[in-house]
């Protein structure tokens, strides 16, 4: 898997804006980026799956959303030689 090339920044806009961040398992990143795929059509990384996941672990834990929730794909499946079924 890929490494974050920026997961210093991340880390730091997480701290200063006061966000936090949820870990999601490999099976749930693989999952969900064969559901975006299956059923938006999105050719989702597997870090593209995780905002799917993570966004599943918020609702479920009770968390809700003001305004809209934005899950950011940043790159294709195509990219690493991974393949959408």
């Amino acid at each position: 898997m890929p490494a974050l090339i920026g997961d210093r920044l991340v880390l730091q806009a997480l701290h200063r804006s006061g966000g936090g961040a949820v870990a999601v398992s490999e099976e749930q990143m693989s999952f969900d980026m064969q559901t975006l795929h299956a059923r938006e059509g999105i050719d989702a990384t597997e870090e593209g799956g995780a905002t799917l996941g993570a966004l599943r672990i918020l609702l479920e834990r009770g968390d809700r959303f003001d305004g809209p929730v934005v899950l950011f794909n940043t790159g294709s499946a195509l990219k690493y030689g991974l393949r959408a079924a």
